[in-house]
Formats: C-alpha cells, structure tokens, sequence
C-alpha cells in the first residue's frame, strides 16, 4: 500500500543510479519514510555514460522539495560515493533544501573523489562534512 512508515528512524540501502527504476525507488524511499532521521545510500553501480544527461532530467531538487524527510533527516551518509553526476545531485539537493541536516559523510576509496566533492558543494554552517576513506578495497 501507501502507508507512511512513521516509526522508521534509520535505513541503510543500496541502489543502482543508473538505473531509472532504482532511482524512482529511492524517492518512494524519501516519500514513504518520511521521518527517517539517518539515511545511509550506498551506490551499488558503475557510472553510466549518459549520467551527466540523465541527471540533468532528473530535477532531485524540485522532486524533493515536497517531502517531510526535509525537516527530519539528520545524517546522510554517502557510501561507494564516486562524485558523479546523479550523486551531486542528490547531495546537493539534500543541502540546499533540508532544514535538519546536521552531518554529511562522504565515503569513497579514491583521494580525487574527496577533491571533486569539496568542490561541488555548498554545505550551510550548520552541517558537518566529513570524508571518510572506504575500507571496500581493502576486503577485495
């Protein structure tokens, strides 16, 4: 059904940005859980050649704006991050719109990948970022 899931407080899940459905998946996510307080997306694909074009499509900032999740979701953590398009966009959109975020983890395996998000965004003061170094490699 569409019922909200209001006692929901953390999820950690993956998804595959390049595909259409997963990410149509994702914002039910934001939709039907909406007081999440940590949200832990961990991207579960390679970077598709269109990224760039499709994500431009996908307006995450107008889609999200609606939703409750805005006003409780206090952590966002970003695992596998690549610094590419669809993942900007989602950051971005949780930083510009959100009025709770406090802290903002960026998880990645690569240096550059830390230098491409430093750059990208625009946290406000009141949230934190913080990159963490992903220990996936290492388990390989």
């Amino acid at each position: 059904g569409t019922k909200l899931m209001t006692t929901l407080k953390n999820l950690h899940i993956g998804v595959s940005l390049s595909k259409e459905k997963e990410r149509k998946h994702l914002l039910n996510i934001f939709k039907y859980f909406p007081y999440l307080e940590k949200l832990t997306l961990w991207r579960m694909d390679d970077i598709s050649s269109d990224e760039a074009v499709e994500a431009a499509i996908d307006d995450w900032a107008d889609e999200l704006r609606a939703f409750e999740i805005m006003r409780h979701l206090c952590l966002l953590k970003f695992q596998g991050f690549k610094g590419r398009d669809f993942e900007v966009c989602i950051v971005e959109a949780f930083l510009k719109l959100s009025t709770s975020l406090r802290d903002l983890v960026i998880e990645s395996d690569t240096e550059d990948t830390f230098e491409r998000a430093k750059s990208a965004f625009k946290p406000p003061s009141q949230v934190n970022v913080s990159y963490q170094k992903s220990n996936v490699a290492a388990l390989e």
